[in-house]
């Protein structure tokens, strides 16, 4: 019988609630749990605004839902629209932009 060890994916803690509290879950870079895709969503944002594509590019298939999560837990996030090319070469006219204005409360 051989010796085979599966290497595990690097851990990510998941975005907290409004109160700002972490929660204590655990995702892998490549989870699509909900949670993962939120808190990827929240890093991407805090580098600048990413559009729709980008977020799709990191395994977020619905981008607007995993804002209005964001926006439902007191995050302050806002979308304009922009024309831009997708990975493949395809022009896409009305791309949502999003942009990361504060935090729960403000902050």
């Amino acid at each position: 019988m051989s010796d085979t060890t599966k290497e595990k994916a690097p851990q990510r803690w998941c975005a907290g609630e409004a109160s700002g509290k972490q929660l204590s879950l655990k995702f892998s870079e490549k989870s699509t749990a909900r949670e993962a895709q939120i808190q990827r969503v929240l890093d991407m944002l805090r580098e600048g605004p990413r559009n729709t594509y980008e977020f799709r590019s990191r395994g977020i298939s619905h981008p607007a839902q995993r804002i209005l999560d964001l926006q439902a837990r007191g995050w302050s996030i806002t979308s304009s629209r922009i024309t831009t090319v997708d990975s493949d070469g395809f022009t896409h006219v009305n791309v949502a932009l999003y942009s990361l204005s504060a935090g729960p409360g403000g902050r």
